[in-house]
């Protein structure tokens, strides 16, 4: 392929493609006017990055490919796959890449069909998951052009791969034209690994270079000159002025003297229409009949489109390859999409949308795909036929198992337009709501909320209050929830009482989730008491009873007693999300290995039935189990894994509760300056104290700013949202430990009356609730209050209770406490140990914070303490770690390396250096090392 002055452009791609193939995922954004030969440049780049190794995966996007959800993902993957046999197709998309299966036409899907509201994440998850395996295997560069005119679910597509892209072998070369940029594609720009090129107009050098190789002899000066200034240099007008003057159209002369036609200077459609008027009247009918079309596999479809045989067709179509007007590939398509921007002028109003009818009924009787024939359909005008309807449905129902819900509500607006039964036309608008909740919210609150008095039938009804209940908490009116839920639930009791149960269900979850008041303990205890949780309605509700128990305080064992009864036990309900209130319930009385085992197996049905959004909620659970066993880089990575899978917009109302559990990791960690931001972003998100999650995350903004010096503020900030929990009646002294927090704050500033009376009513409260966590810590805080040797034993006391616990960073903070109040009484070889104990522990945790003062207190107690041991537990890097902790939890290396997007030989060689720090021979070593207690770790490491 000839490129004229494109060196540079070319250079810049090449070094992008070594950083890629080297690991590290890059971008590449290629824009400019139409014409600049942004086209010709990443074909020539493909071209030489296939001949170098990568594997390149190729999309051209097109106006009439438009309305076909993930078009231009099928052309980037449909030819590669289709190429591989089934034992390579199967491992590629087994487990999270099965969804991708939904979409491509060359490959069976076998699993579980994707949400039925047609939530786009799990096919978005399960593409990024087969770049990932095809990277692993060798480097690749996907190239889209014409990224301005990509269909909307492919579009989101590119975005997901490239936010979640951190270690892989892959580039990403997007060219569009800068005149129609979307801002989809403006902040791709943004992304610290986006580059962006501008090829620039010709030189006189460069159009002289192309007119010598067209020609192949040196053009004269005159009319270089003449041809660079009315072209300004753009190589597709030059080529067609080129064209022009071989067709006679043009003379030399007149270009020379710079008397070139004035129609002929604007831009290459006018060239275009300058030849297309001499075509043929049939050849000329057959190439708007193409241009509707967008392309075709052969020439019969726009022949019978206008109204020609199959040899007029051919004819049609050898005098537009003639005129190099369509591309040498077999199927018929434009060189150009200016080309067929031209040719369409012709076809507007009435005409067009009849064409379009015409076309959808051809495409459907040759047996193309549902989504071609809509896209066609639904810029037809309305009509009687009775199958327009039917196939509109049947589209919208495939792009919805595709996970593209923009594309049906395309297909289910256009249906409602025909004529249909009204008992059909309700259950439409309701798909129609339920496909628009994912996109537009606030226009499905208005379809399902129609729609929902309209329908009489139980399950459809709890469907759709279902849906709208979750799109009202996400744009944040959530107090319209609870009245709807109400008033469903006494409608459906006497019809169903499974479904009234789960409506109940979710009434009751709302309310705590955005009441202003706790669910009565009376109603609390009816429904605990009649409800067995025999059936996945009983279920339903005794989940967030089970919950609400638990922010009430009552005592942990009766939590977990209900927790357990409320559990999850079907398929369905594992992946939802009723249940969960469940799973929270338990993790925070401390029974976390069950409430772990459960929340993974959720998410391991989750993934199997691609709900990806219920895993939402099960990834915060994840994270918040994580965080109360103390491992902090689990718990980011969890909310890391969270954010990618749901991001912050499509959380809403709600996106605080996922970012107040990473500012409890950011506190935790010491980590001052990054809290301080995120409680910034949070504190407007939720200004007011009017809920428990708005409280919740007052207070964790409340330690961030203790944490910067703002003590007086920061202290306020946590008793106000402090007291309007225990006026509401949530009083768990584990979930939300706002009268230990503040004891210290007022026992750093000296105020020890009003520290005392906060850690003597955190007593109270935690030996009512139960745990070892809730004592030990209201322990820390009145020994802390209390001072002098009778706070020393308090501390004492406090350690040896949370020593067995899995609090291990309470336990952590105790032992920092105690080796304080030893330091502060002389007794400093018993404040070293303490001190190391507190080390090795907040080191396990990732509590850089509480390791930093254990550090300093070391060397206030005269040691030396150590930076990072070459052996042992707190040698191991975050990496290694990850690595270690699957591999104890049993998993293989290669389920390790896909989990943590890592290669197997990386995992390996993680493991081998774990090995070695730890003095091990192998797995069979692992969970009993890393598993033993902080005393005997730190024994054996100072031993060692």
């Amino acid at each position: 392929m000839d490129l004229f002055e494109r060196e540079d452009e070319m250079a810049v791609l090449e070094r992008e493609a070594r950083l890629a193939a080297g690991g590290q995922p890059r971008v590449v954004l290629v824009e400019g006017a139409a014409g600049m030969g942004r086209t010709s440049l990443v074909e020539e780049f493909a071209r030489r990055a296939g001949r170098d190794g990568a594997l390149v995966l190729h999309a051209r996007c097109d106006e009439t490919e438009r309305e076909v959800p993930f078009g231009v993902v099928r052309q980037l993957f449909e030819p590669v796959v289709a190429e591989w046999g089934p034992e390579r197709a199967e491992r590629a998309f087994a487990g999270p890449a099965e969804p991708a299966t939904h979409v491509l036409s060359t490959v069976p899907h076998t699993g579980a069909a994707v949400a039925p509201e047609g939530d786009p994440l799990p096919v978005l998850h399960g593409f990024y998951w087969l770049t990932l395996r095809i990277a692993a295997v060798t480097p690749v560069v996907l190239v889209v052009d014409d990224a301005q005119l990509a269909d909307a679910p492919s579009l989101r597509w590119i975005h997901y791969l490239i936010r979640k892209l951190t270690r892989s072998r892959a580039l990403v070369v997007l060219t569009h034209r800068g005149d129609e940029t979307s801002d989809k594609l403006t902040t791709l720009s943004l992304a610290a690994n986006c580059r962006t090129l501008r090829p620039e107009p010709l030189t006189e050098p460069g159009v002289a270079d192309l007119l010598g190789h067209v020609w192949a002899q040196d053009p004269v000066p005159e009319l270089v000159r003449s041809c660079h200034r009315l072209t300004g240099g753009n190589p597709l007008l030059l080529r067609a002025l080129v064209m022009a003057l071989e067709s006679g159209r043009v003379e030399a002369a007149a270009l020379s003297s710079g008397e070139l036609p004035k129609r002929t200077t604007f831009l290459y459609a006018e060239f275009l229409a300058d030849w297309l008027a001499g075509l043929r009247p049939r050849t000329r009918e057959f190439a708007v009949a193409l241009a509707l079309l967008g392309k075709s596999d052969d020439a019969g479809t726009p022949a019978r489109l206008a109204g020609l045989d199959d040899a007029q067709g051919y004819l049609a179509e050898d005098q537009l390859r003639r005129l190099g007007l369509l591309t040498h590939s077999p199927e018929l398509r434009w060189t150009h999409p200016l080309v067929r921007e031209a040719l369409c002028r012709d076809l507007g109003g009435p005409r067009r949308a009849a064409w379009h009818a015409e076309a959808a009924r051809l495409l459907f009787d040759d047996g193309a795909s549902l989504d071609q024939v809509c896209a066609h359909l639904v810029p037809s005008d309305p009509s009687t036929d009775p199958w327009v309807a039917r196939t509109l449905i049947a589209a919208a129902d495939q792009a919805v198992r595709q996970g593209a819900p923009e594309s049906a509500a395309r297909c289910l607006r256009r249906a409602l337009a025909e004529p249909l039964p009204p008992d059909e036309r309700t259950t439409v608008r309701m798909r129609l709501g339920l496909a628009e909740s994912h996109l537009r919210p606030a226009a499905a609150i208005r379809q399902l909320t129609r729609v929902i008095d309209d329908m009489t039938e139980p399950a459809g009804k709890a469907t759709v209050a279902g849906a709208l209940c979750a799109v009202l908490t996400r744009v944040g009116r959530g107090g319209e929830v609870v009245p709807l839920l109400d008033r469903l639930a006494d409608e459906l009791t006497p019809a169903d009482r499974e479904i009234s149960l789960r409506l109940q269900g979710l009434r009751i979850g709302n309310v705590l989730l955005s009441g202003t008041k706790n669910v009565p303990r009376t109603e609390l205890d009816r429904m605990a008491e009649e409800l067995s949780g025999r059936t996945p309605g009983e279920r339903a509700v005794l989940a967030p009873c089970a919950l609400a128990a638990a922010l009430s305080g009552v005592p942990a064992d009766q939590v977990a007693a209900l927790a357990r009864r409320a559990l999850p036990q079907t398929p369905e309900e594992l992946a939802g999300h009723l249940g969960q209130g469940a799973v929270f319930a338990l993790a925070v009385t401390d029974r976390l290995d069950a409430a772990g085992r459960h929340c993974d197996a959720a998410l391991r049905e989750a993934q199997r039935a691609h709900t990806l959004s219920g895993p939402a909620d099960l990834v915060d659970t994840r994270s918040v189990i994580t965080l109360l066993a103390g491992r902090l880089d689990d718990a980011t990575r969890s909310w890391e894994e969270l954010s990618a899978q749901l991001p912050p917009g499509q959380w809403g109302a709600l996106r605080t509760a996922p970012m107040a559990v990473q500012l409890t990791v950011l506190n935790e960690r010491g980590d001052t300056e990054a809290a301080v931001r995120m409680a910034a972003e949070l504190i407007v998100a939720a200004p007011r104290e009017a809920d428990y999650l708005s409280s919740y995350v007052r207070f964790q903004c409340a330690r961030a700013r203790v944490a910067q010096g703002d003590v007086r503020d920061g202290l306020d900030l946590m008793l106000s949202a402090g007291r309007w929990l225990a006026a509401a009646g949530f009083e768990n002294p584990v979930i939300l430990p706002w009268r230990t927090a503040a004891a210290h704050v007022h026992a750093e500033l000296g105020e020890h009356r009003a520290a005392l009376e906060l850690a003597e009513e955190a007593l109270e409260h935690a030996r009512r609730w139960g745990t070892a966590r809730a004592l030990g810590a209201a322990l820390h805080a009145l020994g802390a209050s209390t001072g002098g040797s009778r706070g020393m034993e308090l501390l004492h006391e406090a350690v040896e209770v949370l020593k067995p616990s899995p609090a291990r960073l309470e336990f952590a903070n105790a032992l920092l406490g105690l080796g304080a109040a030893q330091t502060r009484h002389g007794r400093l070889a018993a404040a070293r140990v303490t001190f190391t104990d507190c080390l090795v522990e907040a080191e396990r945790c990732g509590a850089l914070g509480v390791a930093g003062a254990a550090r300093r207190g070391l060397r206030a107690a005269g040691a030396r303490p150590r930076t990072r041991r070459a052996t042992g537990t707190t040698a191991l890097t975050e990496g290694e770690r990850r690595v270690a902790d699957r591999a104890a939890a049993g998993e293989t290396n290669r389920a390790i390396a896909e989990r943590l997007h890592l290669t197997t030989r990386t995992v390996e060689t993680h493991l081998s250096a774990v090995y070695r720090k730890l003095g091990i021979s192998g797995r069979g070593e692992l969970h009993q090392t890393l598993a033993a207690p902080a005393s005997e770790r730190a024994a054996s490491e100072r031993a060692g």
